[in-house]
């Protein structure tokens, strides 16, 4: 062979070798591998997570909250960034973009939380394992024998898991020790009565058994005795992180383009727009209510007749049955309007919240997670029944018969209820983990606008009064929450401004009041998220004009998962959207 065809064989060789390798592919050939191992590093990590969303691999494992447990948190989450930091986000696909950036904000929550917040220091609340506890205890995962042993096993660690939260709390603050203590009494109570009577119930009440429930037992009433020390003591620092640190808290838990400022001037705009509102219905109805008297068609008017119309609610005894009631009613009116679809298989169950979920919000739903998602949702309804006369006829003004239904719509369907079955179906997992708070709580906020402006309620015009002082409520929760947390607004300011500017019932208001104390950016979640699916949902729409479809464009919000917004939109303007967010073709008919 001459020299130069022996040259020519060798460069072609030689070529594929000298080739360089595309950036882009690199890159999301990097991330793909990462992704695949990442969850499950996570979930060795934080095991009490995993088995909240639905991963039992370490349903036996218990994390004690001690200085060595949070260095490894600190590792785990400095060697997640710093391979993170390798890969040029610019390079991935859409949907991997967001993965990265869902992934990058949780590791950075990990170690700010951790290092520079550090609520475990000042938070006794942070201290709470009765969740985890009763989700495995009322779960469907596994036979009851199997959940039972796996929760034995994380009570051998209770008592080291309540030393360790004694020995890391220094000055709390009382507004967490408070609840702490509501929280505290819950997990005696599974202990006491709970866990016992469903050992019986699985034939595993033997004498090691006994034991090791007395001694979980022991250390959650010795943690509540510390607790009440704590509060004779009185030593307590301020509730509220700090106008910087909060901030930053802003930024890590909405992730959304909003600042504190921009979003206090975005709800001052729109508090007004609700009183035009509000004027405009108070005008519409005051003949039918005060018919002998003229109006002038003052604010103060419009809180007489809010107050007039929020005499017609249910009793004590009463209220949660009326809640039961009106459930299937909305699912009826989704379907009649072809609003978005309803999986009949994932089941909805009122209940009376447990006390280790009471403290914070009137109302909440518990969800099961994407690796369970065939397992009850709950929602979770405080006793009004058990309130004095006074409070409970206050809270029942509140929740009025008109104020009830947008709760039901908001709490359930289709707002958390259905936003988080759509979550757990998402194909990608970490975009059902690393949820938003301002999507979940903005997407319920906006199914209670939606809900209307497809004539639920039939326009009826209390109805209506009754919408603008619930989304003066929404209003209210960012006004106070940077008000507190970042301009001073003490209990007073609070409670004038709900009462009087926000209509407002005197408890209502007083239970804001204990929930801005004991959190902090969470308040900011529902006007944050609802402004900003209001505008995706305007520009598609201006986008699409005659094409745009109102069941689509639900569905396929939903499909991402529990994203931040701002994430969404970006998906939802680049991707195609010919073909619906799911196919329910194979659904019989009987049960779309």
């Amino acid at each position: 062979m001459r020299i130069g065809t022996r040259l020519i064989l060798l460069l072609i060789i030689l070529l594929p070798a000298c080739k360089k390798e595309n950036p882009e592919e690199k890159a999301r050939a990097f991330f793909k591998a990462f992704k695949s191992n990442f969850m499950d590093d996570y979930w060795r990590h934080f095991p009490e997570s995993a088995t909240l969303n639905g991963y039992h691999a370490y349903d036996s494992e218990l994390r004690i909250p001690d200085d060595s447990a949070r260095r490894e948190t600190r590792d785990f989450a400095g060697a997640i960034l710093e391979k993170l930091n390798a890969v040029d986000a610019g390079l991935l696909d859409p949907r991997d973009r967001s993965d990265y950036f869902l992934i990058r904000n949780e590791m950075q929550s990990q170690l700010w939380y951790s290092d520079t917040l550090k609520p475990w220091a000042w938070q006794p609340s942070y201290y709470n394992p009765g969740a985890l506890v009763g989700y495995m205890l009322r779960g469907r995962y596994e036979p009851l024998e199997a959940r039972l042993r796996h929760i034995l096993e994380r009570l051998e660690k209770l008592p080291a898991y309540y030393d360790a939260a004694q020995a890391s709390i220094r000055k709390p603050s009382k507004p967490h020790t408070e609840m702490a203590r509501v929280i505290t009494d819950g997990m005696i109570e599974l202990l006491e009565k709970d866990i016992p009577d469903s050992l019986r119930q699985a034939g595993l009440y033997g004498s090691k058994d006994r034991e090791t429930l007395d001694r979980a037992l022991h250390a959650a009433r010795s943690f509540r005795g510390f607790l009440d020390r704590l509060m004779e003591k009185g030593a307590f620092r301020d509730f509220r992180p700090g106008e910087a640190l909060y901030e930053r808290k802003f930024e890590l838990d909405l992730q959304s383009d909003y600042t504190p400022e921009s979003l206090r001037e975005a709800a001052l705009y729109e508090k007004e727009e609700a009183h035009t509102q509000i004027l405009r219905l108070t005008q519409k109805l005051w003949p039918k209510y005060f018919a002998e008297e003229r109006s002038t068609f003052s604010l103060a008017e419009s809180a007489r007749l809010i107050d007039r119309i929020s005499e017609k609610h249910t009793t004590p005894d009463s209220f949660l049955q009326a809640i039961r009631r009106q459930l299937p009613e909305l699912i009826r009116f989704i379907r009649e309007k072809d609003l978005l679809f309803i999986d009949p298989e994932k089941p909805l169950k009122v209940r009376v919240a447990p006390k280790y979920l009471r403290g914070i919000a009137i109302a909440s739903i518990s969800a099961p997670g994407p690796y369970d998602k065939y397992e009850n949702t709950w929602y979770n309804v405080s006793p009004v029944w058990e309130m004095d006369e006074e409070a409970a006829e206050s809270y029942l003004r509140e929740y009025n018969d008109y104020m009830m239904q947008i709760l039901n719509i908001h709490e359930a369907i289709p707002g958390h209820y259905v936003q988080l079955v759509y979550a757990n179906e998402s194909p990608d997992i970490i975009k059902s983990i690393f949820g938003s708070g301002s999507m979940i709580e903005g997407w319920a906020c906006y199914a209670e606008r939606m809900m209307l402006e497809e004539g639920w309620g039939e326009n009826s015009p209390e109805l209506r009064l009754m919408y603008y002082k619930w989304y003066l409520r929404i209003i209210g929760n960012s006004l106070i929450d940077i008000g507190v947390h970042s301009r001073g607004w003490e209990r007073d300011s609070v409670l004038r401004f709900l009462t009087e500017e926000a209509f407002q019932e005197r408890s209502e208001a007083e239970g804001k009041w204990r929930r801005v104390q004991r959190s902090s950016v969470q308040l900011c979640s529902y006007f944050a998220g609802l402004i900003e699916i209001l505008d995706l949902r305007d520009e598609i729409k201006s986008r699409k004009g005659d094409g745009f479809d109102l069941k689509n464009f639900h569905e396929r919000f939903l499909s991402y998962g529990s994203i931040p917004v701002k994430y969404i939109r970006r998906l939802m303007l680049t991707e195609t959207d010919e073909a619906p967010a799911r196919d329910h073709s194979e659904v019989p008919d009987e049960r779309r």
